[in-house]
């Protein structure tokens, strides 16, 4: 069984899983870089439901948000290693660049969060429309807790590399 699919394939998917009891879980990020914030925020994120999809940015969106050079991997990469951790069950790539239409069609229980998303000063422009999103599909947003796991940031991965060279 694969776990990259497409989205329509994922909510079909997530639509039966439910109808057993199962509950759904749904993260999504760039994941570029992957690193050990990444992992401890999904193996946290797995806690709170049976199956957890991962939604993986598309490289024309991390381009326009991090600028030349970036992504580091291209989108199918960064969906292959996010696929062979051991907490997800499900990655699809957002080729929408829409979390919130991603929320609507994959109907989960739970929005599943980090830590740093919970900073007053870090909230982003898009998150209110996507908690309305969970809540208007009844899904609760939760946030992992991963502690000093949740300082680690791509772009300062990327900036000390670069200070090596």
């Amino acid at each position: 069984m694969t776990k990259l699919l497409k989205i329509e394939q994922l909510a079909k998917r997530v639509a039966v899983l439910k109808k057993t009891g199962k509950k759904i879980g749904l993260c999504y990020g760039a994941f570029d870089l992957l690193h050990p914030g990444h992992v401890k925020h999904l193996e946290a994120a797995k806690k709170f439901c049976d199956l957890l999809a991962v939604g993986v940015s598309c490289d024309k969106h991390i381009k326009e948000r991090k600028g030349a050079g970036r992504p580091i991997f291209n989108e199918r990469l960064r969906a292959y290693l996010i696929s062979q951790l051991k907490p997800v069950d499900f990655v699809f790539i957002n080729y929408d660049n829409n979390t919130v239409k991603a929320i609507k069609k994959i109907k989960p229980h739970f929005c599943i969060k980090g830590e740093d998303y919970q900073d007053p000063h870090r909230i982003k422009k898009n998150q209110p429309r996507e908690e309305r999103a969970a809540q208007a599909v009844g899904a609760k947003v939760l946030f992992t807790t991963t502690n000093q796991f949740a300082k680690i940031k791509t772009s300062k991965i990327i900036n000390q590399i670069k200070k090596w060279t």
